[in-house]
């Protein structure tokens, strides 16, 4: 589900609110920009005042005052640029926090379309490229400005005709910047895009290195890691060769027009209506004018590729976070009696169900399994139940409140999860079992890691409960990781625990330690299982087989193996 998030409310939320920093940057950039001209008028004094009068005495004294005002411009200019720097990375460090945000709380089904490479792009290189037209405009854009202005007025004053024909270069700049700018905000874009992919291809080879090892794609990798890149370089080069026409030609008439008006200033020399010094600071002013100029040439070009990644960003924020999509939320009630899946249907591609026309219950302190043949849906039914997704059809609801209407967040407050394939964050054993959860005491840490089975590998590495994990657990075997992950929803102590194929990746004698701890640990407590191994189920309560996303049977173990086929099949299957 998408909003309209346009540029126009990301200028008003990030940038408009530092307006009076940036109106106080524009003050010292006036003071920097009147200090920087006072030099060519300085010369101008020396060369038609002092050298004819000889009188040293005097160059000393303009060569102080001179030198002064500099010093001055200089110590003004370090602290607009820190000032600049610092309001620059705050409103960078607000768009990332903002992006960051809201991509961990879009809906499930938006955040699968995004890779990894396109989160990074965005959150990273997107960024990146706001902080560098940011920085230049800040510091350098209305410094240009008022510098064009100033010049000008100089000029005038010293020779107007000059200055006329001078003013007649700027129609060239503006035709060729209105030439050159929306193809070079394509390419810029087109550069995001392709850097996108590049990041996504490094993200995915680390990731799956293990897989890249094992069936010797080396080449294939590198073949596809060529072509991304190729694209890249394409992308880049047309958009650099683009710059390069722009920033080149506009020097090219920069040039022509100083040396154009070299020409005529040396001809009114000869004429007698302009004096050697002000041929000198004419000629310095006149370089100095076409500098600003080629410059606010160049920070457009910042601008355009600013504007492609604030493009790229508002497409993320158009996105409506899973929390707006209530429209009449309730109050947060406690769960007290069900859960109750009502002919829900569910199909991840359209046309294609997954599920169909499913009704169930779950009692409180009940512990109910699902189980079924690979693809009949039980992964799905978690899904729903946690709201990673809304139902096709059919309603879902606790103790009689349809999900759609609780307050999400508070909703998923009374779960824990062990996932099939959970996730462990880098740091340590510690931070990876507290995380989220307050005031864990050592006692209680142990204990959790115990009933999983996970504290007596815990202790036999070097250090303990502190041992740093590599990136999602990597220096850890499938079943530790598994059984930290198990520790870890135990700690939360949340009034329904789902273990969706939670002991999958733990060998058998390990599996029987786990469940035995589990009974214990669960009893009273509502627990929803998917499971393929049919052992790990049997104390279950309620066992609900589930085929082609359809309710196949209901019932306990023994009355399952007596009366449903399919389950029968399945169990016997897996005592081979």
């Amino acid at each position: 589900m998408k909003e309209s998030y346009t540029t126009n409310r990301f200028y008003r939320e990030f940038l408009y609110p530092q307006l009076p920093v940036a109106a106080f940057l524009s003050l010292l950039s006036v003071i920097v920009t009147l200090g920087g001209l006072v030099m060519p008028w300085g010369l101008k004094i020396i060369i038609d005042d002092c050298i004819p009068q000889g009188n040293m005495r005097t160059v000393a004294l303009m060569c102080g005052v001179l030198l002064a005002i500099l010093a001055g411009k200089f110590l003004v200019e370090f602290f607009r640029d820190l000032i600049s720097y610092r309001t620059v990375e705050t409103i960078i460090r607000q768009v990332r926090e903002r992006a960051h945000g809201h991509l961990i709380t879009i809906p499930f089904r938006e955040s699968m379309r995004w890779t990894t490479g396109e989160c990074i792009s965005r959150l990273v290189s997107d960024t990146d490229a706001l902080n560098r037209f940011l920085v230049t405009a800040l510091s350098d854009f209305f410094t240009a400005v008022v510098m064009v202005v100033s010049i000008l007025c100089i000029m005038a004053y010293i020779s107007p005709k000059l200055t006329v024909i001078a003013c007649l270069f700027f129609p060239f700049f503006i035709i060729f910047y209105r030439l050159y700018s929306g193809r070079l905000k394509g390419n810029a874009k087109n550069v995001r895009e392709f850097m996108a992919h590049i990041t996504n291809s490094i993200t995915e080879s680390f990731q799956g290195i293990r897989v890249i090892k094992g069936y010797g794609l080396y080449e294939k990798v590198r073949s596809r890691f060529h072509t991304v890149v190729s694209d890249y370089m394409n992308a880049a080069v047309q958009m650099y060769r683009t710059r390069t026409v722009l920033w080149l030609t506009a020097e090219l008439i920069a040039y022509s027009g100083i040396l154009l008006l070299l020409y005529f200033s040396v001809q009114n020399i000869f004429a007698g209506t302009m004096s050697a010094g002000g041929l000198v600071a004419f000629y310095t002013y006149i370089s100095m004018l076409f500098t600003p100029v080629v410059h606010i040439i160049s920070i457009s070009n910042e601008y355009h590729e600013a504007a492609a990644s604030i493009d790229r960003l508002c497409e993320l924020f158009s996105i409506m976070p899973e929390k707006e999509e209530q429209r009449h939320p309730a109050a947060a009630v406690p769960f007290t009696e069900e859960i109750r899946f009502d002919r829900v249907s569910f199909c991840y591609t359209e046309g294609v169900p997954v599920l169909t026309d499913i009704s169930f219950r779950i009692r409180k302190g009940e512990t109910v399994a699902f189980v079924g043949p690979s693809g009949a849906g039980k992964t799905t039914i978690v899904n729903l139940l946690l709201r990673f997704y809304l139902p096709a059809a059919g309603m879902i609801t606790m103790d009689g409140v349809p999900l759609s209407s609780r307050p999400l967040e508070a909703y998923r407050q009374l779960f824990a999860m062990v996932l099939q394939d959970d996730y462990l964050f880098s740091g340590t054993i510690r931070e990876n079992l507290c995380y989220g959860v307050s005031g864990v005491t050592d006692e209680r840490m142990v204990a959790a890691a115990r009933a999983a089975y996970a504290h007596s590998f815990i202790s036999r590495l070097p250090d303990g409960y502190e041992t740093p994990l590599g990136e999602r657990g990597i220096t850890l075997s499938g079943g530790e990781r598994q059984r930290l992950s198990i520790a870890r929803a135990l700690l939360r102590d949340r009034a329904v625990v789902v273990f969706d194929e939670a002991t999958a990746a733990v060998d058998a004698e390990v599996d029987v330690l786990i469940q035995n701890a589990l009974k214990e640990i669960l009893r009273g407590r509502t627990s929803i299982i998917i499971a393929h191994r049919l052992s790990t189920v049997q104390y279950a309560d309620r066992i609900i087989v589930l085929d082609r996303g359809s309710v196949q049977g209901e019932g306990n173990h023994a009355e399952l193996l007596r009366k449903n086929a399919l389950y029968q099949r399945l169990y016997e299957g897996q005592r081979v």
